[in-house]
């Protein structure tokens, strides 16, 4: 009992990992072209057919691909059924064992022992009803979810069997509850970083207060989860910013007597000011701050606020952003004030924009598709990293729109002046190959005209292909069908290599569309 009661537990906060073993791929090939010399058999009779298929391989060389073999076919032809076929060598050759079991009906699932929790509650644990085939591993899953909640509700030492009785069709789960496992001592890491004992003591009992769960109740699983959210949620509220988050431990004694153990890294508390924000107020700065938690030391802590600050500043052009931090510490109340001291300075201007590596389209058009692209900060003639790199992402797409399927951002890069007032930015592309429409190819279609198809991919021979609109117009055909009734039409190619062909150069594209138009349905209106 003790066993299972630590199996429990560990259940209740661990994930567990199962492994099944079973005969290797080596050892089935080492038998391969022993001779079967045996079947031996388990479980129910076997039906004819099934009986005849596994005798004929008496006599005959041993191979995996004929136990597939039945095994698929048995799949296909019987569903109502359960067949297991394993090998072993034997002396001179191999055995085969067979296990058949005819599948029957849950015609009734009943539960008995359950003194706390009703059956209605624990019938919704259960992945099958009344009515379904009877699966002993469906079984074993439904045994292991109803230990796991009733772990929950804070009965750790719950053993449960099932039975099915054939003759009843019944599924019988027998419950043994046991006594629920009840909170015998609570541990909570010390607050060393405080020197008040009042201040010390005051936040030692709240977070206790905090947890929910006192010595003596019952210890279930969602209030344990609840506890240490809340008091990870309180370590923010009262300026624990680098604090980790609880890590819980139990401890089980001798006597079977549960203890749980809160480990919390404090950290020291961090209070934030801010000094020369014009652009962001003060609680949308630390807004920014209180994303940042878990690092390894305040002096890390500070660096990840500063190039945190930084970051949201640059995506709104300040790339002249300077931010620095004053520290003092505060040992009695365990606080550290952190003031953070922001230089924003003015935009930087682009002076010049310089794009080279595409020869196919006007310097004027692809300008044009940058600045159509590109952010309100940079349409505006300000530097922002990211609005540029965003811009340029898109140039590419619109060169990959018009068959320039290899094109591509080589590099981006800027020249600031010595006073980083102005900046030239020079961006690379690789343009690559422009891919040409050779051929067409639709395949399968009856109730939808080649005309219609080709509309919806918008291709046309010899033009450039734009593998964007082609998968939309793969949709648009298939919404098509489904308007007029072919509501499992298919694109029978489509995610295959065959429905987009290039050549070797990547010039030229062979397209084919082999549609799957299946059954037409109709809506009836019934008469009464």
């Amino acid at each position: 009992m003790k066993k299972n009661f630590f199996l429990c537990f560990l259940l209740l906060f661990m994930s567990l990992k199962v492994v099944f073993a079973s005969v290797g791929s080596s050892e089935l090939n080492s038998m391969k072209g022993l001779q079967v010399l045996s079947i031996s058999y388990e479980g129910d009779s076997l039906p004819e057919n099934i009986d005849t298929r596994i005798s004929r391989t008496i006599g005959t060389s041993f191979s995996p691909f004929l136990v597939k073999n039945i095994l698929l076919w048995h799949h296909e032809n019987e569903g109502d059924s359960f067949l297991r076929i394993s090998a072993r060598k034997i002396s001179r050759g191999v055995e085969l064992k067979v296990f058949y079991k005819k599948k029957q009906k849950i015609e009734k699932i009943s539960f008995m022992g359950n003194r706390d929790i009703s059956a209605n509650a624990l019938e919704t644990l259960i992945d099958f009803k009344e009515g379904f085939d009877y699966e002993p591993k469906l079984t074993e899953i439904a045994v292991q979810k109803l230990i796991a909640y009733y772990g929950k509700q804070g009965y750790f030492a719950t053993d449960i069997k099932a039975n099915f009785d054939e003759r009843k069709k019944e599924l019988l789960f027998t419950i043994f509850e046991g006594d629920p496992t009840y909170l015998d001592s609570l541990e909570i890491s010390p607050i060393e970083t405080i020197e008040l004992p009042a201040l010390k003591a005051r936040y030692e009992r709240d977070i206790r207060e905090i947890f929910g769960l006192r010595v003596g109740d019952k210890i279930q699983r969602d209030k344990v989860l609840d506890g240490l959210k809340n008091i990870k949620d309180w370590l923010r509220d009262h300026d624990f910013l680098i604090s980790k988050d609880p890590a819980l431990e139990y401890k089980v004694d001798a006597s079977g007597k549960v203890g749980l153990v809160i480990r919390i890294d404090y950290g020291n508390r961090i209070r934030f000011g801010f000094r020369g924000n014009n652009l962001f107020s003060y609680r949308e700065l630390m807004n920014f701050v209180s994303e940042l938690k878990e690092v390894t030391s305040g002096a890390e802590y500070l660096n990840s606020v500063k190039r945190r600050i930084e970051e949201e500043y640059e995506k709104i052009g300040y790339v002249n952003i300077n931010v620095s931090t004053l520290v003092r510490d505060d040992a009695n109340r365990g606080i550290r004030y952190v003031s953070v001291i922001i230089e924003e300075n003015e935009k930087v201007r682009m002076k010049s924009l310089r794009i080279d590596g595409i020869y196919s389209f006007s310097k004027e058009e692809i300008e044009k598709v940058f600045n159509n692209s590109a952010s309100r900060i940079v349409q505006r003639g300000f530097y922002q990293e990211e609005g540029v790199q965003l811009a340029s992402e898109l140039v590419v797409e619109y060169l990959q729109s018009k068959g320039f399927l290899s094109a591509r951002l080589e590099f981006i890069k800027a020249d600031f002046n010595e006073e980083r007032t102005e900046v030239n930015v020079s961006i690379l592309f690789n343009e690559g190959i422009q891919s040409r429409i050779k051929s067409i190819t639709i395949d399968g279609n009856k109730n939808l005209s080649e005309q219609e198809i080709l509309s919806f991919l918008k291709v046309k021979l010899d033009e450039p292909f734009n593998i964007f609109e082609f998968e939309n117009g793969l949709i648009q055909i298939k919404e098509k069908y489904g308007e007029i009734g072919y509501l499992n039409a298919q694109i029978a190619n489509e995610g295959s290599d065959s429905i987009v062909k290039y050549s070797r150069d990547n010039s030229n594209v062979d397209l084919l569309v082999e549609v799957d138009e299946g059954p037409q349905f109709y809506c009836r209106r019934n008469h009464s």
